[in-house]
């Protein structure tokens, strides 16, 4: 059996990004010209920034008292919407507004029956897979981040004795 591998070099991983930073374009309708540019293949990058946006945007709605995002339905929604904000031309404009408008957006995409039109018709079902994928590994290991602080608080609260000392030490802990 002979070995027909060939020994990779820089170029051939330089070539990969490359192809996963390709995009290409969508025309909503031709005659008029109404066409989006996105990425058939979702860079990581772009996929750790959607979830750190995401993340960002909950906590924003909870200290503002934003009535969105305070269910499962909701932060599925959104994450979708982020999918059409991160991978699309959108981007360099929906970047730049408040977390409010691109609510206001994103309603405004579901209303009109385009949001489906991106799940349906432009994007890949398995690239979007992987963002609630690794959205989901997120949350597993923030869980688990959760249950061991939980862990050390209790045993700051029941091994220390000071007063003191116990104030201090739950102080350090993150909330």
């Amino acid at each position: 059996m002979s070995n027909n591998f060939k020994t990779v070099d820089a170029s051939f991983f330089s070539q990969r990004a490359e192809s996963v930073n390709n995009k290409e374009v969508y025309h909503f309708d031709k005659k008029k010209g109404h066409s989006i540019t996105y990425y058939p293949v979702f860079p990581k990058s772009k996929k750790d920034g959607l979830i750190v946006e995401l993340i960002e945007t909950i906590q924003y709605c909870k200290i503002n008292n934003v009535e969105y995002l305070k269910d499962d339905a909701d932060i599925t929604q959104y994450t979708g919407y982020l999918i059409i904000k991160h991978f699309t031309s959108l981007f360099d404009t929906l970047s730049k507004w408040s977390v409010e408008n691109n609510i206001a957006y994103l309603k405004g995409l579901y209303d009109s029956g385009d949001f489906e039109v991106f799940f349906e018709e432009i994007f890949n079902t398995e690239e979007v897979d992987k963002v609630f994928n690794q959205l989901k590994d997120a949350n597993k290991i923030a869980d688990i981040y959760k249950q061991e602080l939980n862990k050390q608080k209790q045993i700051i609260e029941s091994e220390v004795n000071s007063d003191v000392l116990k104030e201090k030490a739950l102080k350090q802990l993150p909330n």
